[in-house]
């Protein structure tokens, strides 16, 4: 990582390119390419396992909206599923051979559930109100019964449900007047983990066992500070999650009932201790029923580190152990993870992943043989890859002293070429080189909480083909840094 101690002195100029590109020379480099071939680059994600794992299906834009595609692991021939107007949204490969998704209408949000056979053809809705929004949760264990949260009875609040697949009824759960989202569901659809929004602090959720046999709603994770509680996952004898409450960064932890031989989940049997704690946020845990493995993702500054443990579960009462020490899963290189997911055997991973020089496709990790392939290749629009920038982690100093970090792009060539007179002195003393000025494209991310990663951009791409530099902070207020930093721009520090 590169250190910026003066960037006030360039930042200034950064925001004058911005708005008099006049004053500079042309762009280091003429792109090739239309604006319309980057934004024709094709992606895919949200991979799901076939029940016998000799397949994915898988979401993809290659039609222009995002359909429900199928490849073959072995073979690597495709086919398509879906062919709608509008973009699925999510893909659950059923037991049973059939596949759950969702989509809405008309970019509407308001996502509506639907059947289809593996292999094509007319699919069945599940959900009917288009007025109405469907958060997705997850699914039973033997694929009879889907989960969720709706707005069906009063369009502020979100309630849980659970849907008969094969009859489409429903059955309500939970009636709260907040926003609640199903978790996690156990082996036996028995108890369900819900996951409820705080309101009146920003990055706060709470965690809830629902027992539905007898409507007891447990309060999993009682806490004081703005905490976040994230994909738990049901284990013999307790719940694998990953959390930073009480911490800067989630950590993934192991909530274990103190007394395993009793069904008790109250906070007085409880225990919570740790199973990674890396100087970075934990994310996009994955574990199958009481499985063997539990695969997890790093944030570290931006880039994921993929990891697993292995499980076992045995005794009387059962209870499940995980290994100490964590193995890394290779990657193609330094990009981003999304959706990893196991195998029913647990034999193979598959997952998405993007870099700013890769879009996104799905890759398969063989746990016995160590590698990865990639087993969907998205079509580039005719641009040659090689002509892709990848950028930088800078670091710079604000107003008050803090350090705060930035990817920075540079266009192909500018760091080669070096305007005359090229060295002097700062006031320090420091030589540095001046190197040749190009436009500066300052791009801020949304949210505001939220992060700026170096994923696969399109946009970014073209503007870096036309000669602009990019320069992409993670101003205060953003995540993965902490939680103290995240929480900087609260109220009245939002303009800071």
């Amino acid at each position: 990582m590169k250190h910026f101690r003066n960037l006030y002195y360039i930042f200034i100029p950064i925001i004058a390119v911005c708005f008099l590109p006049d004053l500079f020379a042309h762009p280091v480099t003429a792109g090739k390419y239309s604006i319309e071939q980057y934004l024709s680059i094709k992606s895919a994600s949200s991979p799901s396992f076939s029940p016998d794992g000799r397949e994915i299906a898988y979401l993809t834009n290659v039609t222009g909206t995002s359909q429900i595609w199928i490849v073959d692991i072995s073979s690597g021939r495709t086919r398509q599923v879906t062919n709608f107007e509008d973009n699925v949204s999510f893909v659950r490969w059923l037991p049973d051979g059939r596949l759950l998704f969702g989509k809405a209408r008309g970019g509407d949000e308001n996502t509506q559930f639907f059947l289809i056979s593996s292999k094509g053809g007319n699919a069945r809705q599940l959900t009917g109100d288009s007025s109405v929004r469907n958060n997705f949760g997850a699914v039973s264990r033997d694929g009879k019964f889907v989960f969720f949260a709706s707005n069906k009875r009063n369009r502020n609040y979100f309630d849980i449900y659970r849907m008969d697949v094969d009859s489409g009824e429903e059955k309500i759960l939970l009636k709260d007047d907040g926003n609640n989202s199903v978790a996690a569901v156990n082996d036996d659809g028995t108890k369900i983990i819900i996951s409820r929004s705080g309101t009146e602090k920003s990055l706060d959720n709470d965690l809830y066992l629902l027992e539905l046999h007898t409507q007891k709603l447990i309060h999993l994770t009682p806490h004081e500070d703005a905490s976040e509680f994230s994909d738990p996952h049901f284990v013999a004898d307790g719940v694998v999650m990953a959390s930073n409450s009480g911490r800067e960064f989630s950590a993934l932890l192991n909530l274990k009932k103190k007394n395993a031989a009793i069904d008790d989940w109250s906070n007085e049997n409880l225990s919570a201790g740790i199973l990674d704690a890396p100087k970075w946020d934990v994310t996009d845990i994955s574990m199958n029923h009481n499985g063997g493995k539990i695969v997890y993702s790093v944030n570290r500054e931006g880039f994921s580190e993929l990891y697993f443990l292995r499980a076992i579960t045995a005794g009387k009462p059962l209870i499940t152990v995980f290994s100490k020490k964590a193995l890394k899963i290779p990657l193609p290189e330094r990009g981003i993870v999304a959706g990893p997911t196991l195998s029913r055997d647990e034999s193979k991973m598959a997952f998405a992943f993007s870099s700013p020089v890769r879009n996104s496709d799905i890759w398969i990790y063989d746990f016995r043989s160590g590698k990865i392939s990639q087993i969907t290749k998205s079509d580039r629009s005719g641009i040659d890859a090689k002509t892709f920038v990848s950028p930088e982690l800078i670091t710079y100093k604000s107003f008050d002293g803090l350090s705060v970090s930035a990817w920075f792009y540079r266009p192909i060539g500018a760091d080669r070429i070096v305007a005359k007179g090229n060295s002097s002195q700062n006031r320090e003393g420091a030589t540095f080189i001046r190197a040749a000025r190009v436009p500066v494209i300052v791009s801020v991310h949304g949210g505001p909480e939220s992060q700026e990663r170096p994923g696969f951009n399109p946009l970014y791409q073209y503007y870096l083909s036309r000669g602009f530099a990019i320069f992409a902070p993670n101003v205060r207020g953003s995540t993965g840094y902490g939680k103290y930093y995240t929480h900087l721009d609260d109220v009245r520090n939002r303009e800071d």
